[in-house]
C-alpha cells in the first residue's frame, strides 16, 4: 500500500547531503501537503547564520519529514497508536536533540533501568491491621455530615 498523500507541495532548494558547498544546484522534492513544508514557517523568529547553515538545517528538516511520513503511514494503516508532525525540533539532528533533552539511556538497551527491589524477607502475615499499628485511624461516626456538606 503507498504512503497516504493528499496532494504534494514542490520544494525547491539544496538538495539534501549538499550542505554548505552545493547552493547553486537544486532539485525538486515532494513534501506532503498536510506537513508544512517550510522549516522557517514552523517558528518564525528562527534564523540560521548564513545560506549554507540553511540548506544543512533544510537537509535535517527533509529527513524528519521523511521519517514523519513513514510514521503516518504506519498510523493510518493501524500499525502504530499515534501519529506525528513536523515541529520546531524537526530541523535539530538526533543527537542535538538528545543533547538538548538531556535523555542518557544506556546504548545497549532500548528500555530505561530502573531499579530493583528486593525485600529482607520472604515471610509474610496472612493479616495486618493497620489501625492496631497507629498507621490508620479508626473508623469514625460521620452521622448528620450530609446537611453540613448539603449548606456548602
Amino acid at each position: 500500500m503507498a504512503s497516504p498523500q493528499q496532494g504534494d507541495l514542490k520544494l525547491s532548494g539544496p538538495s539534501p547531503g549538499q550542505g554548505a558547498g552545493g547552493g547553486a544546484r537544486t532539485r525538486d522534492r515532494k513534501v506532503p501537503a498536510d506537513l508544512r513544508a517550510d522549516s522557517l514557517a514552523i517558528v518564525p523568529d528562527k534564523t540560521y547564520e548564513d545560506k549554507a547553515e540553511e540548506g544543512d538545517r533544510f537537509a535535517i528538516f527533509m529527513r524528519s519529514v521523511k521519517f514523519i511520513e513513514h510514521h503516518n503511514w504506519k498510523y493510518h494503516n493501524q500499525l502504530s497508536s499515534f501519529y506525528l508532525d513536523i515541529n520546531h525540533f524537526s530541523d535539530l539532528s538526533d543527537e542535538e536533540f538528545n543533547k538538548m533533552n538531556g535523555l542518557k539511556m544506556d546504548p545497549r538497551t532500548a528500555e530505561p533501568k530502573c531499579p530493583e527491589y528486593h525485600p529482607k524477607t520472604t515471610q509474610v502475615p496472612e493479616q495486618v491491621d493497620w489501625r492496631e499499628k497507629g498507621y490508620v485511624t479508626p473508623v469514625k461516626d460521620q452521622v448528620g455530615n450530609w446537611t453540613i456538606l448539603g449548606l456548602v
